[in-house]
């Protein structure tokens, strides 16, 4: 049940909201802003779609936690480079 769990849906998931706040480094928001780091971060965040095969409602929990982590990361930077359509991705 959701009381064994110890921590709640709604605090990771405030986590995963928060998440963009990282992009406030500049050398992962260089990094997630070239071609390999948008692959990578969209990578990571593509197992959250397997969380229904783990048998623990904490582990599904946490994997689809993560991988809304990096999936949120991943959105904010695509929005924050649409500011100028026409600026080509980074190599």
């Amino acid at each position: 049940s959701v009381w064994q769990l110890g921590i709640a849906g709604a605090e990771l998931a405030l986590l995963a909201i928060l998440s963009p706040s990282f992009l406030g480094i500049k050398a992962f928001r260089d990094w997630v802003a070239t071609r390999p780091g948008r692959i990578t971060i969209y990578l990571i965040s593509l197992p959250g779609l397997l969380a229904f095969l783990l048998p623990k409602p904490a582990q599904r929990l946490f994997f689809v936690t993560f991988a809304n982590v990096f999936g949120c990361i991943g959105a904010a930077s695509d929005w924050s480079s649409m500011k100028d359509p026409l600026t080509p991705i980074r190599e």
